[in-house]
């Protein structure tokens, strides 16, 4: 009788035990699988969005037509090299391929490729042969553990300059199985400890009792005698593979809490100027259309004068150092909740939208107090000052007309300074 209970528990204890081992695996293993490609795909997206701020998708197709690059080709290679080798524990390859019927012709290339250099049609590529010809849509393939996201870049004439591939490991995927089979070996070795120490109990203060009182039972039935003596197993904790699973999940979380520090890093330098620290053009693309729905809208554009000719005469350290402290003038006289963006070069764009008139008026009689605002050091003997103009709009207003009214002023303000400060006109 002892013995078919002691099956039978055994048994029950064990299915119940491995069941819930292995759903705690399948949990643990596809929620971590499940995070790691999320967090892939947001560092790949945010170097999407990086590399489509710094290339020139106009320059980029005169390249792969021409077959010829010009001065900006290398500092832009440079900076997606840059960029991936900071990034190089995800982010593998960072390249611009401009596809035809019979194979790509690579444009940028952060592995070597040189311009014009062949991608010949791999089984994938021709699935979606006629999507990179045409070049309409983003899509994503995963190619064993790496994951490949497509981007088309136009030129402003809507013409497919090609495609921007990223290319995004996983860097921590041993690591992940690793854990992930420590947590299995440790949680079995566990359930056989704690099922020994059961079985243990369950022979010393059950099982051995009534075999003892079965035997004394044979013992008077068939007036005969029998001993036996029992040696419970004994119990033996395993500290070390608990020390081990416990440093595991330590080194996961330090993991996924310096990703995450990556990635809202990345995602900030997707967004900003690196230089002056205020949005980038990129942004502004981004944000474009919600300005078009405000109740009133103010339009500030901003200009160096004589920045040419600072940088030709003094070098770009200096006119670098203009325009930075042109960006932190403009950002000190506008509150945290307005947009300053960098256009590019000396070109910096102020919105302020939901605002009152009271505001833009202030705002602009500082801008008129402080002009011209020089932005040059002391001793330099080139002069460069900070044209702007702006614009508002009320209620039913055109967008469009708003910028091109502000730009048009800063233009004349532009006309001015060159007047007053004896500016050539560079």
């Amino acid at each position: 009788m002892s013995k078919s209970i002691r099956k039978t528990l055994l048994t029950v204890t064990l299915t119940a035990f491995l069941l819930l081992v292995t759903i705690s695996f399948l949990v643990s293993y596809f929620s971590i699988s499940r995070s790691s490609k999320k967090y892939r795909e947001a560092v790949g997206n945010a170097a999407l969005d990086f590399s489509e701020t710094v290339i020139d998708n106009d320059d980029a197709l005169v390249y792969i037509t021409n077959r010829t690059t010009d001065s900006n080709y290398a500092p832009v290679l440079n900076e997606l090299k840059v960029y991936q080798q900071k990034n190089s524990e995800t982010i593998e390859r960072i390249s611009l391929v401009n596809f035809s019927s019979s194979k790509g012709w690579y444009i940028y290339d952060t592995k070597e490729e040189t311009l014009g250099a062949t991608l010949e049609y791999s089984e994938y590529l021709l699935s979606v042969k006629a999507e990179l010809i045409n070049g309409r849509s983003s899509f994503s393939n995963k190619n064993g553990n790496i994951i490949e996201l497509y981007r088309p870049l136009r030129t402003a004439d809507d013409v497919l300059a090609g495609y921007l591939i990223i290319s995004v490991n996983n860097p921590y995927t041993d690591t992940y199985s690793t854990i992930i089979l420590a947590y299995f070996i440790v949680i079995a070795v566990l359930v056989l400890i704690i099922m020994s120490v059961i079985m243990s109990i369950l022979k010393k203060r059950f099982f051995t009792p009534v075999d003892n009182l079965t035997k004394k039972a044979e013992q008077m039935l068939a007036t005969e005698t029998e001993e036996k003596n029992d040696n419970p197993v004994a119990y033996i904790e395993n500290l070390d593979e608990l020390s081990r699973l416990e440093t595991a999940f330590d080194k996961l979380f330090i993991s996924v809490t310096s990703g995450e520090k990556h990635l809202n890093q990345a995602l900030y330098d997707a967004n900003h100027d690196g230089m002056t620290h205020v949005y980038n053009k990129r942004y502004y693309q981004s944000v474009e259309q919600s300005f078009r729905h405000c109740s009133i809208i103010c339009a500030i554009y901003f200009d160096v004068n004589n920045l040419k000719l600072m940088n030709d005469t003094l070098g770009h350290e200096s006119g670098d150092y203009v325009i930075t402290r042109a960006a932190e003038y403009i950002s000190s006289i506008i509150a945290p909740t307005d947009y300053c963006f960098r256009m590019g070069g000396d070109e910096f764009l102020v919105i302020i939208a939901d605002t009152s008139l009271r505001y833009i008026v202030k705002i602009v009689d500082r801008l008129n107090r402080d002009c011209p605002y020089i932005l040059n050091r002391d001793n330099d003997r080139i002069k460069c000052a900070l044209s702007f103009g702006y614009a508002y709009g009320k209620d039913d207003y055109v967008y469009e007309a708003v910028l091109a009214k502000a730009e048009e002023n800063m233009y004349i303000k532009k006309n001015q300074l060159k007047i007053e400060m004896n500016m050539p006109d560079r």
